[in-house]
């Protein structure tokens, strides 16, 4: 590398040394003395090799730069060195201009494949209906022709599959691999250390809205038996406020920045006295609408509320413009009603925040495989889905959600403990990776009593799921 070096300057070191020969030959002919020729070539020449060396040294760190870069110019130009001269911006320049040209070219072709991926993904499906409608009526037959016919359609069906197998080789979606979880032993396990009667499950897939994994058990008689039904149970969940959130950041009169004021975790909203968990510490004082939402503060989303609405009714419609049903058995107040306590499935706080996981497109939750079901293409403003996409993810690493946080993948979520008649129920429900999310996992335990924080225990199982789920992400 150094001998590459000094041919590159070999011209400056040519004409330093055709200088000093100039110097010796006049003050030879003018009959001087060459000694301070000979002293000046050698200062000269010394500081040259100082100049040399540290030219090197650019050189070598710029050379090594670009050698590391040329094992991921594919993925990003970002990383080429500054360029020092007017020579190299204008190569720099040229670069640039060829890797977004590239880039242009490859989403242009990625795209077309997509559409065409995605016409024979639907072609393939369709054909199948027919197919499976011709072999039910074949297999009434049974006579030489109604078998040759049969044997004939068999092929057709593998040639069908065939031509979706390949479409699949190169896509994303291939790389999704889909295993049986022993998720009953992670919520059978999780309900003995944390003294749970109940706990459940729900994986759903984020984009077509698949549930992956439905999974619920109760103890009875002293024995943990399977009930498939606590997931159909409408009860409170504290999880709602993450709605309320929303709802309020709608109407533009609230953002995540606002100050709200929880005084000593006790407050009066209409008629109702509103206490934050911490009540009993003396409260959160003074808090963003971000960090009310981390620290499950009652009193800074039910302010964000009463800023946001005048008519407490529009309050109500506009959840339900976001597909969350009004509960029409619900007799309370709005405040109470913000904070999650009024009668609500599972499913639908899944749908809910599988929808912010999602940029906002609501899709049903469904057992059978097939595409995905659009409830709602946006169930709110773009920058709101972000706005809660950004506190989801400060609950995890800055709020009471920190237990549900994993070096495997970036989750992001929210947790909630709610007191009911029947228990106290601790909820969590999230999503990862949050770079493109695949899952949407709702985590919920009951206890008899306190405590039964949802971020220390949902969120704990939700952590085991996501890395569980991510180590068979090929």
């Amino acid at each position: 590398m150094f001998g590459e070096f000094l041919s590159a300057h070999k011209k400056s070191i040519i004409a330093w040394l055709i200088t000093c020969a100039v110097f010796a030959v006049v003050f030879s002919l003018y009959e001087l003395p060459l000694a301070p020729v000979l002293y000046g070539a050698v200062l000269s020449g010394f500081f040259g090799a100082v100049i040399i060396a540290a030219g090197y040294v650019s050189y070598r760190r710029k050379r090594t730069a670009l050698q590391r870069l040329a094992d991921e110019i594919t993925i990003s130009a970002e990383n080429i060195p500054l360029p020092q001269n007017g020579t190299e911006e204008d190569y720099t320049k040229l670069i640039h201009t060829l890797y977004d040209s590239l880039k242009a070219a490859e989403n242009e072709a990625a795209e077309k494949l997509s559409d065409m991926t995605d016409y024979y993904t639907m072609w393939v499906h369709q054909i199948k209906t027919p197919i499976a409608a011709m072999g039910l009526i074949l297999q009434n037959g049974d006579s030489p022709e109604y078998s040759e016919l049969s044997e004939n359609l068999q092929k057709i069906e593998q040639y069908a599959e065939m031509v979706l197998c390949y479409l699949r080789l190169d896509s994303n979606s291939s790389d999704l691999v889909i295993k049986e979880y022993d998720l009953d032993s992670i919520v059978k396990q999780d309900m003995k250390e944390f003294a749970a009667q109940e706990g459940m499950v729900i994986v759903m897939e984020t984009s077509t809205g698949n549930l992956r994994a439905v999974v619920g058990w109760k103890e009875a008689k002293g024995k943990v038996v399977e009930d498939t039904t606590l997931l159909s149970k409408a009860r409170e969940t504290f999880l709602f406020r993450g709605a309320s959130l929303l709802a309020a950041l709608e109407t533009g009169k609230v953002t995540l920045d606002d100050m709200f004021h929880t005084y000593a975790g006790i407050d009066v909203i209409g008629q109702d006295t509103i206490y934050d968990h911490n009540w009993r510490k003396g409260g959160y004082g003074e808090l963003t609408l971000l960090q009310g939402l981390a620290y499950n503060s009652s009193i800074a989303i039910d302010k964000a509320v009463d800023v946001a609405y005048q008519n407490k009714d529009v309050f109500l419609q506009k959840l339900q413009q976001m597909g969350l049903e009004k509960d029409s058995t619900y007799k309370g107040s709005w405040p109470v009603y913000a904070l999650g306590f009024h009668h609500r499935r599972p499913t639908s706080m899944v749908s809910f925040f599988n929808a912010i996981a999602n940029g906002g497109k609501m899709v049903s939750p469904k057992l059978q495989e097939g595409s995905a079901i659009v409830v709602d293409s946006m169930i709110a403003k773009k920058k709101n889905i972000e706005s809660m996409q950004k506190a989801l993810r400060f609950f995890i690493t800055n709020g009471l959600g920190k237990k549900a946080e994993t070096k495997m993948v970036n989750v992001a979520g929210i947790s909630g403990s709610i007191h009911t008649e029947d228990g106290i129920y601790a909820d969590f429900c999230g999503y990862f990776p949050i770079e493109k999310p695949k899952y949407t996992v709702f985590v919920s335990y009951k206890r008899p009593g306190t405590p039964a924080p949802g971020g220390n225990m949902a969120g704990r199982t939700f952590r085991k799921i996501a890395e569980l789920l991510k180590k068979n992400i090929k």
